[in-house]
């Protein structure tokens, strides 16, 4: 038996590779994207561990967001009122873990979710060396008073004085041990989850219905479930329809705008950070809609990180953000001015009329801020890379997998303030001075074992991907192009059949069967004729040559038997040995 070519089965294993190489990456492409959006897009029907995302932050590995809190407390109220800066004195941190459930979720037809969010916090004694919050005792601005005579500024137009009056003597003859004219004392726990204020109390018994529209005082809000299923939930975009859109803002509480700007309109867009759309580049710009402070921050690139061997994007906040600018009240560098829109609301409409306590949010320690902010107190030190906020983006999912918050709150003993309340001030200092309250820094993030799981389900396809676009299709190629040249040089007998020991022998066969076979090819052998011609001596040769011996081919008649094995080295196209 002849032996087979092996350039046939060169072609079809280069083909394989050739064709795998082309469409086995572009395969695994629409696997990983389609895995990408059950893992993005949040359904009723979601996988169990992608609804446990959405629905909260607790994760498979306990609750990883945390929140430390930091009070500065003043310590010099009896040099400030003689004309000296104030001195501030950081105290913390204050840890608690944050916690956040939706509570209320329903689907709609045009592809959003509505949601009720319930944030609380927990302590975490222990997780840091500091003071009891029960115990550490802070002074600091009175805020709520000082947003009782700003209200009654606003309000009461040039009848205002009349009932300033009536404060200031409430005031004079007011004590408890935790007003002290524009300042308080009270415990750090107090101050940050709130307390009821006796002097407030006594306030609004004294002025027109509605001055004071609560006696409660707090910093951070820790809201109660039932506070929560009152309240009107936000929409969110699923990416259901458009994935590039997940989790986009659509409403904030019923709200598309917010109207509470100077003149201009604020429009609801932005995820709540913890969702991007899906293939998130280093060019992009990332939206986070802020709900508490009535606008979008805007993100971008900075660097890098790599985490357990998987790739992140880190975005950082854009400083335009805390630039000077009219329409957000801004006329310091650094600052946010919060005071009109906390005190008119994200509806409502700002005007001189809207009075309330002066709210400023900016880096904590005035960090990037004008540099008159820092000069005007004692005891700040701004930390650069501490006091920031950035977001790891996975850049493939758009998931953001860990984050830093990192905002300072301020006040101001504003000028009808000290006139009314702390004459002395006024007349030894009539600068307005804006003095930091407190700062948070919270710290969320995915386990390892989320990182690691997410990096053995994903980067494997990447992997085989990248080996068939990168190896497999180049290796395909070249052998394909290797087989076709073989093929082609050898149907056009460019290449000569293996020739062995005498010249009239082939490869394999005997020297009678070489002599024979040259002879036919030549026309030497009996009965050959002029020309090469070769004539049959008998009938009975003329019948083989024509009908063949029985059960032999014609070839093998020709040939002068065993045509088959002598006529494969000749009609194989290289020259291949028979068997």
């Amino acid at each position: 038996m002849g032996a087979c070519s092996p350039v046939p089965y060169v072609l079809v294993v280069a083909c394989f590779l050739f064709l795998s190489g082309i469409f086995l990456p572009r395969l695994l492409q629409l696997q990983l994207e389609q895995g990408i959006r059950t893992a993005v897009v949040w359904r009723p029907d979601s996988p169990p561990e992608v609804d446990a995302r959405y629905r909260s932050n607790a994760g498979t590995n306990g609750t990883r967001d945390f929140v430390e809190v930091f009070l500065f407390n003043i310590t010099n109220v009896a040099e400030i009122r003689n004309g000296s800066r104030p001195k501030l004195e950081e105290v913390g941190p204050f840890t608690y873990a944050k916690v956040k459930r939706k509570i209320y979720t329903w689907w709609d037809r045009a592809g959003g979710v509505e949601v009720k969010e319930w944030d609380y916090y927990v302590p975490v004694p222990g997780l840091v060396d500091a003071p009891a919050p029960s115990t550490a005792i802070v002074t600091t601005l009175n805020m709520a008073l000082i947003g009782v005579v700003e209200g009654i500024h606003a309000a009461y137009g040039p009848s205002y004085a009349r009932w300033l009056d009536w404060v200031a003597y409430a005031l004079a003859e007011f004590s408890d041990g935790h007003v002290d004219g524009l300042f308080t004392r009270r415990s750090a726990h107090e101050l940050i989850w709130g307390y009821d204020d006796l002097f407030l109390s006594r306030l609004s018994r004294m002025l027109p219905a509605g001055t004071i529209p609560t006696t409660r005082v707090e910093l951070l809000h820790n809201a109660s479930e039932e506070e929560t299923l009152a309240a009107v939930p936000t929409v969110f975009d699923t990416g259901g329809r458009n994935v590039s859109a997940v989790w986009n803002t659509l409403s904030d509480a019923g709200h598309t705008e917010a109207t509470c700007w100077n003149g201009c309109t604020e429009r609801v867009t932005g995820t709540d950070g913890t969702q991007f759309h899906p293939s998130v580049r280093p060019s992009d710009v990332l939206k986070v809609w802020v709900p508490q402070v009535y606008r979008s921050q805007t993100f971008l690139f900075e660097s890098e990180v790599q985490w357990d061997g998987v790739r992140f994007l880190r975005f950082t906040t854009d400083p335009a953000d805390f630039a000077v600018d009219a329409c957000h009240f801004q006329e310091l560098r650094g600052l946010m001015n919060l005071t009109t829109p906390h005190a008119v609301g994200i509806n409502g409409t700002a005007s001189a009329a809207a009075g309330g306590p002066p709210l400023y949010l900016s880096r904590p320690h005035f960090c990037g801020c004008d540099a008159s902010l820092a000069s005007g107190v004692d005891g700040l030190a701004c930390n650069e890379s501490r006091h920031r906020t950035w977001i790891d983006v996975e850049p493939i999912t758009g998931i953001t997998m860990r984050g830093h918050t990192s905002m300072m709150a301020s006040s101001e003993m504003t000028p009808t303030a000290r006139a009314y309340l702390e004459p002395k001030i006024a007349r030894t200092n009539n600068k307005s001075v804006i003095i930091p309250i407190f700062f948070f820094e919270e710290h969320a993030g995915a386990g390892d074992a989320d990182v690691v799981g997410f990096r053995e389900g994903v980067y494997w396809v990447l992997a085989l991907q990248r080996a068939f676009s990168h190896f497999v299709l180049p290796a395909g190629a070249a052998l394909l192009a290797l087989g076709l040249i073989a093929l082609v040089v050898t149907r056009l007998g460019l290449l000569p059949a293996a020739v062995s020991g005498s010249a009239g022998r082939v490869d394999g066969g005997t020297d009678e069967e070489g002599a024979r076979r040259e002879g036919l090819l030549q026309g030497g052998a009996s009965g050959a004729g002029a020309g090469g011609h070769y004539y049959p001596d008998t009938a009975a040769q003329q019948r083989q040559l024509t009908h063949g011996t029985p059960g032999v081919s014609p070839a093998a008649s020709v040939f002068g038997g065993g045509g088959d094995d002598l006529a494969a080295p000749l009609l194989q196209p290289s020259g291949a040995a028979r068997d």
